[in-house]
């Protein structure tokens, strides 16, 4: 029964039962129903991250995945355009010198490391402007750095 009985009906109640009635549900395939469910179950668990409040917390060891040998990351924050990661290199980790294709930063929070030929020591920050390239970074008696990256979801890496 419609509510507001002022209205006239374009097609009356019982035809349009009879209609809705009808009309399969339209047959949705298995890829798209996996994208739906994909993105449905990301946005729960970030909201189980943030509890709900836009507040994200990170536990300093859990998260962490193999970046190069001797070598760990953790993805503090990414929307999709600049990351936030901790790099954890062990003792006589050496990585490859790189060149920047965005700003990169990184602020030394334990140990000691090399950036190039410049050696840091906690608390000590650098900033890549894009374009420029650093020679190997190592770390002789492992350290925790933070760094501040273009996203690989930009598109920006080498």
């Amino acid at each position: 029964m419609r509510k507001n009985s002022n209205l006239d009906p374009v097609i009356a109640d019982d035809i349009l039962i009879a209609l809705v009635q009808a009309v399969k549900p339209a047959k949705i395939s298995t890829s798209r129903i996996n994208k739906v469910h994909a993105r449905l179950f990301a946005r729960i668990d970030e909201e189980k991250k943030t509890g709900g409040d836009g507040i994200r917390t990170s536990r300093l060891d859990e998260g962490w995945t193999a970046f190069a040998d001797l070598a760990e990351k953790k993805v503090l924050f990414d929307d999709g355009k600049t990351e936030s990661w901790l790099l954890r290199m062990y003792s006589g980790c050496r990585l490859p010198g790189h060149d920047h294709p965005g700003h990169e930063e990184c602020l030394l929070l334990e140990g000691c490391v090399f950036l190039g030929n410049v050696k840091m020591a906690p608390g000590d920050y650098q900033v890549a402007a894009p374009g420029t390239i650093h020679g190997e970074v190592y770390s002789p008696s492992g350290c925790l750095l933070m760094v501040r990256s273009p996203s690989p979801a930009a598109g920006l890496h080498h």
